[in-house]
């Protein structure tokens, strides 16, 4: 008698690869309208980082560059997940 075997379960950082892999690689609409709002958000911070350096600094642009700092922390890829070398 055999056992069923169940489909492999993917972990949520498998999922997350592959849906960031999708989005940075692939020609479909979601694709492209991420990377337009990757070059938005990066004129957005170019802007900003501008303006506010000529601004003496308060607590609220401090947590801005705390804020962009860490979405852009979070665009970098795992240092433990190297990918294929091509």
């Amino acid at each position: 008698m055999a056992t069923p075997t169940a489909a492999p379960r993917h972990s949520s950082a498998t999922r997350s690869i592959t849906l960031l892999r999708e989005l940075y690689e692939s020609e479909s609409r979601r694709a492209t309208r991420f990377r337009y709002g990757l070059l938005l958000f990066d004129a957005g911070t170019i802007f900003f980082l501008v303006m506010t350096s000529f601004v003496h600094g308060s607590p609220v642009l401090e947590l801005f560059d705390v804020a962009i700092g860490l979405v852009i922390l979070a665009d970098f890829p795992p240092i433990s997940e190297p990918g294929p070398v091509p």
